[in-house]
């Protein structure tokens, strides 16, 4: 049963936990409460509390445990809605030092705020920079970046671990008609593409990956695919599936394709791409 977590690891997923004599609180939340001995919590603050079951229900998450193997398996393809306000919540815990990490990575003010990127404390990678993955204005789960000192976890996580993302593109709802669109391998490599106005997507499963349903949201399109050094062979496999329906190019930079807007600028870029870009054909 969900109850017989321990409320102490699951508050830990959230937040950052710290002792107060027999009890627990955690530093971002000091009203926050929490009773090792009863598996409770009460945050004053927002009067409110109880036990493993009432925690999930604050998020909109469905406890693991309360799922039994059949439904696992039945569910395995389906869409778990989550809490559409998760991320704007971990969006407002960000410090000033959460901030100058994003601007480290080339993304501004405008950009971090368009994009609801944050921060969160994970109880087994510890504090994680997140990355809402939003399709058709919902949120399908979220992209945590570890800090360093979890790398040997690699880099990228999910939040919600169940959660079938096989179809998701992300920064697919800024799709219009006409714009070119730039396909890269990586949501903080489209963020600072989006900075410097030029719309960018990417799967969320890496650059090896392609979904079937791309094809026909993206036919009909004017796509360059600017993939990082040495992944010129999935480019390639990809521009030669999507070239069927639509006009492909690819661009090999000498740099990460964020690395290279952030260093030479998007006049730079883009007279780059003018240059040494090549057409895929059938």
């Amino acid at each position: 049963m969900a109850d017989t977590e321990d409320i102490v690891s699951v508050i830990g997923r959230f937040f950052t936990i710290k002792r107060r004599g027999r009890l627990y609180t955690t530093v971002e939340h000091d009203s926050l409460i929490i009773w090792p001995d009863t598996n409770s919590w009460y945050w004053y603050s927002r009067g409110i509390g109880g036990g493993v079951r009432a925690w999930y229900r604050l998020w909109g998450l469905t406890p693991p445990s309360t799922v039994s193997p059949l439904q696992k398996r039945r569910k395995r393809n389906s869409i778990v809605a989550l809490d559409n306000s998760l991320h704007l919540y971990f969006e407002k815990q960000m410090t000033s030092a959460d901030r100058n990490w994003w601007y480290s990575r080339g993304l501004d003010e405008q950009t971090i705020a368009n994009f609801h990127n944050g921060v969160c404390h994970h109880e087994l990678y510890g504090r994680c920079y997140t990355i809402p993955l939003l399709n058709d204005g919902k949120l399908r789960n979220i992209k945590l970046r570890l800090t360093d000192k979890a790398e040997r976890f690699g880099r990228y996580r999910f939040f919600y671990r169940n959660q079938p993302l096989c179809d998701v593109l992300f920064n697919k709802d800024a799709l219009t008609a006409k714009e070119k669109i730039y396909l890269v391998a990586g949501e903080i490599k489209a963020e600072v593409m989006t900075r410097f106005d030029l719309t960018a997507l990417s799967g969320v499963n890496g650059c090896q990956h392609w979904h079937p349903s791309w094809d026909e949201l993206l036919r009909g399109r004017n796509i360059c695919l600017v993939f990082d050094p040495g992944e010129e062979e999935h480019a390639f496999r990809i521009g030669r599936r999507l070239c069927k329906n639509s006009r492909v190019r690819i661009l090999q930079l000498p740099h990460k394709p964020d690395d290279f807007i952030l260093k030479y600028g998007r006049a730079a870029f883009l007279e780059y791409e003018k240059l040494y870009s090549t057409e895929v054909t059938k």
